[in-house]
């Protein structure tokens, strides 16, 4: 691999713009994220990808695929989506793969985080003088 002042050849083609835009293409087929897809659709290989992006971020590429599937999870239990249906939605073909991911980067479980959010949001409507029984 050629290096221009530390910088691999080809690391100018991954941004984070094309890592949002194959993260979106992931969740459109709901496949899951590999590091492997994303290189090939940014054109550079496996190692430039892994070394550009570390100095990007500050972390692997795999790392960042796998925080930002956990946090489109997030959003969907936040909505009050079932375990299952997430699971499917985020890509991550098993409830319990996701369970298993979700604990590894959040620290508490899929549904333990639904609740916490659902009793923070209704803390939040009484705080603002909203009835949470009249507004769902």
């Amino acid at each position: 691999m050629q290096k221009r002042r530390g910088i691999p050849r080809g690391a100018a083609r991954v941004s984070l713009a094309g890592v949002r835009a194959y993260l979106r293409s992931c969740e459109a087929k709901r496949s899951s994220p590999r590091v492997s897809d994303l290189a090939m659709m940014l054109g550079v290989s496996r190692g430039t990808l892994i070394n550009a992006f570390k100095k990007l971020r500050g972390a692997t590429p795999a790392k960042y695929l796998h925080e930002q599937q956990v946090a489109h999870a997030k959003e969907l239990l936040k909505r009050g989506w079932s375990i299952e249906r997430v699971a499917d939605e985020a890509s991550y073909g098993t409830k319990r793969a996701f369970f298993r991911s979700f604990r590894a980067v959040t620290g508490t479980t899929p549904n333990a985080y639904r609740i916490e959010q659902t009793v923070s949001r209704q803390a939040d409507r009484r705080r603002d003088g909203v009835d949470s029984k009249a507004t769902p």
